[in-house]
């Protein structure tokens, strides 16, 4: 259960839009460095996501929920947590889809025909409206909220190896049914996250506990405003800035009688992309932590349950890239 106290996930409003390398922008973006650094997490605020488009998403998202399950397992594929995935009896609650490449608007609209079939049109063009406009928005304040990490460190536009790199979406929409009266079960295991980094969604229904970096507490992420968003430090970001940020272990615990929706958008480097330290990243107070690895080696290590059956989540990366 997450902790009752005081502790929260700190707040970074970016609604308005600031001119890059204005003392607002410094100020701005050593505010994300150092929640990145001490939390691996912090809360944006974002309304130019319009609240009237996300209602309609999530309003599509909970229909998809509601086909026929022959109808969702055409979702397929070969890529690990890029597809449907249904309840399963160690996360019996959770049950999800996957659309990758999802800035592709023709990923959407493939996902879009096998949903709802070639007879409705209507639903699928209002279908690929939606979905496409909210991934573009949400990849609009990944670049933000990059840029803003990489002036933080004062690498500005020199850096070649994270704020330009070249990535796609994951777009994961996520059901976790509610727990049984009175018990409180794992929706979603305790993990960090294996891609450049995630910015996360909820509808109104809470679950998402974040672990502090210093002693390890789980605290509850209980959103300020209704339509806020959580960033999320990823596992390759942390290596690139040579274990300065932090990639946070999360989880999600159910209690309640709601169903929770959520939506993830998780930043992949495209496939053969190296991962590496920053150089200028490294000094005498920060020697080497990780070597230089190519990003498909290690998500296939991370989600091969041959390659690493009992290494905990937070720990992958060390035993794969650790110098």
């Amino acid at each position: 259960m997450g902790s009752e106290s005081q502790k929260k996930v700190p707040i970074i409003d970016l609604t308005k839009e600031i001119e890059r390398g204005s003392e607002e922008w410094n100020e701005v973006s050593k505010r994300v460095r150092e929640s990145c650094e001490d939390y691996g997490c912090f809360e944006v605020i974002y309304d130019q996501i319009l609240s009237e488009l996300r209602e309609e998403f999530f309003s599509l998202t909970k229909g998809l929920f509601e086909l026929p399950l022959e109808i969702k397992k055409k979702n397929t594929n070969p890529k690990v947590y890029m597809a449907y995935s249904p309840p399963n009896p160690v996360l019996p609650l959770l049950e999800s889809f996957g659309i990758e490449d999802a800035s592709n608007f023709d990923s959407i609209q493939g996902f879009a025909k096998l949903m709802y079939g070639d007879d409705d049109v209507a639903a699928q063009d209002h279908f690929c409206k939606i979905y496409s406009t909210l991934v573009k928005q949400l990849n609009d304040l990944h670049q933000t909220i990059r840029n803003l990490i990489v002036d933080s460190y004062g690498l500005g536009k020199n850096s070649e190896t994270m704020a330009t790199m070249a990535t796609k979406t994951l777009l994961r929409t996520l059901k976790y049914k509610p727990s049984p009266p009175g018990e409180n079960i794992l929706g979603a295991y305790a993990h960090t996250d294996k891609p450049l980094c995630t910015i996360l969604g909820e509808d109104g229904s809470s679950g998402l506990e974040i672990e502090t970096k210093i002693d390890g507490e789980w605290i509850q992420w209980l959103p300020s405003v209704p339509n806020s968003y959580i960033f999320i430090v990823g596992d390759p970001l942390m290596v690139w800035s040579n274990r300065r940020l932090h990639s946070v272990k999360h989880k999600v615990i159910m209690k309640g009688e709601k169903d929770r929706y959520s939506l993830a958008s998780f930043l992949f480097p495209l496939d053969g992309t190296i991962i590496k330290p920053e150089e200028e990243l490294i000094d005498e107070d920060h020697p080497r932590v990780f070597k230089e690895f190519d990003i498909m080696d290690f998500l296939n290590f991370c989600y091969s349950s041959a390659e690493s059956p009992s290494i905990d989540s937070d720990k992958q990366v060390y035993v794969f890239a650790g110098v």
